[in-house]
């Protein structure tokens, strides 16, 4: 499969992105949106972070690279690989200055392809603070339907807040399919 649109590439995560990783992981919207751990971390406890995450739940990562400018611009991955089960949890992640402009959209779709090209699962997971509105809505375009939610999951600026649980699955990609023939065809 393709890994690629008109705007996007995604490639594997290397050692050399470690940098922009870290600035990315310290960055307020990643903490505040995409991550559980809320704490800033020095390049050194970034690096053995990273280092167990790769080694543990970390499943594929790619990093996202806009063509016109020739540099990363945020990063998507898949982690809690079961499969013997047929599931796998996938976030998205984009920079702050390129957030908004699609390209979140098309590495989703890019990545939950090639997960569902390349691994013999059902179903593709994610969870989300249930204050992020654009990326419920988002994952609902892609064809995501909700799961559940955990009540009261996450604590952030002094509120508990739920996480809902949505699912992609594999018999339910007509949506998702058609979004990326688009994408990839530009």
């Amino acid at each position: 499969m393709n890994l690629a649109t008109k705007d996007i590439v995604l490639r594997p995560a290397t050692e050399g992105d470690l940098s922009i990783m870290h600035e990315w992981r310290n960055s307020d919207s990643y903490r505040s949106l995409f991550a559980n751990r809320r704490n800033l971390v020095s390049f050194d406890e970034f690096r053995v972070e990273y280092k167990k995450e790769k080694d543990g739940q970390r499943h594929v990562q790619f990093i996202v690279v806009l063509k016109r400018i020739g540099r990363p611009i945020g990063l998507t991955y898949s982690y809690g690989a079961s499969m013997n089960d047929g599931f796998v949890f996938f976030g998205t992640y984009i920079d702050d200055q390129f957030q908004s402009k699609g390209y979140g959209a098309k590495a989703s779709i890019l990545m939950i392809g090639h997960l569902f090209d390349t691994y013999p699962i059902q179903k593709v997971c994610v969870d989300v603070f249930s204050y992020n509105l654009p990326s419920i809505s988002g994952c609902e375009n892609l064809g995501f339907t909700k799961e559940g939610e955990f009540v009261r999951q996450r604590f952030y600026y002094g509120k508990y807040w739920n996480v809902v649980r949505m699912a992609l699955f594999r018999d339910n990609l007509d949506r998702l399919l058609t979004l990326q023939k688009r994408i990839t065809n530009q």
